[in-house]
């Protein structure tokens, strides 16, 4: 994963904005209305979409789009299938982690109906951490095993705390159950995952 910078920030505003814009003109032509002031769910909407900008940035999926190097590697020479959590990889592993957790909160967010429900999250989150990977291995980098599952990981804690802040039929002790069992499971795993990395 790359450090965050000023490009990657203002590429996050610009293509997430141009998104977002795109998206909000469609559903007011498709609705015949007028565009009015930003709403809540607008702005969950505005959002993901920057999120979506800076994942891509992040990932270095912004190199095939338009203005991308358009140098292509063998994608079959930097696979990475050995043993997970080896090595001193902890932090990469931590920021993979903290990247997908936004993913678990806004898409349920934005679209409940389709992906309110646990599973559908986490497949998700696995199919575009899977997504990614495959597609590095076209720009030069490292596709590993580690990045997939903690990426898996980060977006089922995200839907945790969609689902214990955010959705509205939970209940309070569901909350704070769901909270607390997020809580435990990212912290309780990162640690097991620093120990694992430490042998």
């Amino acid at each position: 994963m790359l450090p965050v910078s000023g490009l990657v920030i203002e590429e996050m505003l610009y293509g997430g904005g141009i998104a977002f814009l795109l998206l909000y003109g469609v559903s007011c032509v498709c609705n015949k209305k007028t565009m009015p002031l930003l709403t809540a769910r607008q702005a969950a909407l505005l959002m993901l979409c920057f999120y979506g900008a800076a994942l891509l940035s992040l990932t270095g999926m912004d190199e095939f789009l338009p203005g991308g190097r358009h140098h292509l590697c063998n994608p079959f020479t930097g696979f990475d299938l050995s043993a997970p959590f080896r090595g001193n990889v902890y932090r990469p592993i931590r920021q993979n982690f903290v990247l997908f957790v936004p993913l678990g909160i806004l898409v349920p967010l934005n679209f409940p109906k389709v992906f309110g429900k646990f599973l559908r999250t986490v497949l998700l989150g696995f199919a575009v951490s899977l997504t990614i990977e495959l597609l590095q291995g076209f720009i030069g980098r490292q596709q590993e095993l580690d990045d997939l599952i903690i990426n898996t990981a980060g977006t089922a804690a995200g839907f945790g705390i969609w689902a214990a802040l955010l959705r509205r039929e939970t209940k309070l002790w569901q909350r704070v159950l769901l909270l607390l069992l997020t809580a435990v499971l990212s912290v309780g795993g990162l640690w097991y995952v620093r120990s694992l990395c430490a042998m």
